[in-house]
């Protein structure tokens, strides 16, 4: 789960980008249910980019804000 919450930007900018305690399950979730399954299937590795953006980090992306916005 770490790589989804992984951000080269939050950190640059100094964001919190953990998710708060009720996605954790969520997160998981979509870890053994989805991605790793993936990984198995196609034999090979790969990075989610972006699996999970808090609203903070989001709100410093004029495009993704937007995005996000009209979506929700």
């Amino acid at each position: 789960m770490a790589e989804l919450i992984d951000s080269p930007t939050a950190e640059r900018l100094g964001i919190d980008n953990h998710p708060s305690a009720d996605l954790i399950p969520k997160l998981r979730r979509l870890c053994t249910e989805v991605l790793e399954p993936v990984r198995q299937h196609y034999g090979q590795a790969f990075k989610p980019n972006s699996g999970y953006r808090s609203l903070e980090l989001n709100n410093t992306n004029p495009i993704i804000f937007l995005v996000c916005y009209l979506l929700y």
